[in-house]
């Protein structure tokens, strides 16, 4: 009697699930852990088919089973399901069936079930991960605390020319080139007494055969137990990208080599042209005529001499090769230049300037000659798209606070009532050598120049256009402080001028 007693308390409060089924498959007990298993209440089930508990998948399977019991077989006495519970969650379980028999007749099956859902996860992301790790383009490794190879994944062999077996026990100095071990083993010691956790730098891998290539090894210490038990890393071959890296910087040592040559050899006859022009303008008798197309051409030297400066700003700005000139500096100031240098320009085409500002002393923080040359590549490329007669309008504004920079900025808009921009060619407008007229003079660096020099201050440039009314160019600079114009900033090394 006691141990009857004892069967009931272990199926009553065990924490497996346990039920009994009539041959058919009904339930015809089902107790308290099964409840909290499955989520279904022995009211629900008793009577159903156990079926109506499994997901539809399960379902299919076990109804299979069922048949091949029906017809005197047998199945598998432990097996895995998956059961649908009320909320419309699924839990995983692991299933045990057992015939019970009286006087050699069927009369029904055990089962019990545990659930093993957790368990199941664990598999399935543990087969995610070896198929990830089996099947990545990079070599995968794993090294014991003293250096050894302790796994490799398949890939490994079209990096080293070693099957995976073959490293397997072997320290990792022996797949690289003597400069290259020395640094691996410093970096490895430093990882196994907890100073480089991960780390990333480059080495030479030494081949089976003899060749070397460039490698980037990405590695992290193992822990167990929070002692340091091994390292584990990624490995890529980056032997071509530094083949790559290495040609685009000799391309880019050619390209502003021969950029210079070419700057220079615009120089020398621009700056003779130029004085041949200064003798000819101060020279006295000259009638209208004479004077305006003096003025043309003085106009027309302006612009060359602002296109080989672009030629040359354009290659330093993309290669950062330009260390700007902090300033702050009164942004009408340097507008009252700009006006002065394009005033011959804008006069040959009967064009007028006109200068709003919305306050004298507003104050950009940036570099001051660098600003001249954007606002002066501006108004040139209002001259040459205005009609004859027109105006062009120069206006300064601040914003308390940009979004793109993050802070105050002055605002400066160059406006235009020419030919306009048509939408598609607003997208490439401030692409290197892309002109939208090149019959009207420029080669499509000018508003290039512009972009790189307003991001190298941190600022944006814009242009709003519309086809036959004109174009306006918004240049956002980083905004200064009136108190630093004419004295030393106490923060900074930087250079202040008035």
């Amino acid at each position: 009697m006691q141990y009857m007693e004892f069967l009931k308390q272990v199926v009553e409060e065990g924490d497996s699930g346990i039920c009994f089924l009539e041959p058919q498959g009904r339930v015809l007990y089902w107790n308290p852990a099964a409840e909290r298993i499955t989520g279904w209440k022995a009211g629900d089930v008793a009577g159903k088919l156990i079926l109506s508990v499994y997901t539809p998948e399960s379902r299919v399977e076990e109804h299979e089973n069922f048949q091949r019991l029906a017809a005197g077989g047998d199945v598998s006495f432990r097996f895995e399901r998956d059961i649908l519970k009320p909320d419309g969650q699924i839990v995983s379980v692991e299933v045990y069936i057992s015939k019970v028999f009286k006087e050699k007749t069927l009369i029904g099956y055990w089962s019990t079930f545990r659930d093993v859902s957790w368990a199941r996860r664990q598999r399935q992301l543990e087969a995610l991960y070896q198929n990830l790790i089996e099947n990545s383009d990079d070599t995968i490794y794993h090294l014991d605390a003293q250096g050894r190879f302790t796994y490799l994944n398949p890939l490994s062999e079209d990096l080293t020319g070693y099957k995976p077996e073959e490293l397997i026990g072997k320290h990792f100095a022996s797949v690289l080139t003597p400069a290259s071990r020395e640094i691996a083993k410093a970096n490895f010691a430093k990882g196994m007494a907890g100073e480089l956790p991960r780390i990333r730098y480059e080495l030479e891998l030494l081949r089976k055969d003899g060749s070397t290539k460039i490698i980037e090894l990405s590695t992290s210490t193992w822990y167990e137990g929070g002692r340091p038990i091994g390292r584990q890393g990624v490995v890529r071959d980056i032997t071509q990208r530094k083949a790559l890296e290495r040609q685009a910087a000799e391309l880019a040592n050619l390209k502003e080599s021969l950029t210079q040559m070419l700057v220079h050899d615009l120089k020398n006859p621009a700056v003779a042209l130029g004085g041949y022009l200064e003798l000819l303008a101060g020279q006295q008798g000259h009638d209208e005529n004479t004077t305006k197309w003096l003025n043309g051409m003085q106009s027309s030297l302006f612009f060359l001499n602002e296109i080989i400066a672009n030629i040359l700003d354009v290659s330093r700005l993309e290669g950062g090769h330009v260390p700007l000139s902090w300033e702050h500096w009164r942004i009408a100031d340097v507008v009252g230049e700009v006006l002065k240098d394009t005033t011959l320009m804008a006069r040959a085409k009967d064009l007028r300037v006109q200068f709003i500002p919305l306050d004298s002393e507003t104050v950009v923080h940036g570099d001051r000659q660098m600003v001249r040359r954007i606002l002066i590549n501006l108004v040139s490329n209002a001259v040459k798209f205005s009609l004859s007669g027109k105006d062009i309008f120069l206006s300064t504004d601040v914003v308390e606070k940009d979004e793109y920079l993050r802070g105050p900025a002055v605002k400066v808009s160059v406006s235009d009532q020419g030919y306009g921009i048509s939408p598609e060619n607003q997208l490439r407008i401030f692409d290197k050598f892309y002109s939208t007229a090149p019959s009207r003079g420029g080669i499509g660096l000018g508003l290039a120049f512009c972009k790189l020099a307003v991001e190298a201050h941190g600022g944006k440039i814009t242009v709003e256009s519309e086809t036959d009314k004109g174009s306006t160019f918004t240049v956002f600079l980083p905004a200064g402080s009136p108190e630093m114009v004419g004295r030393t900033s106490p923060l900074s090394s930087e250079k202040i001028v008035s």
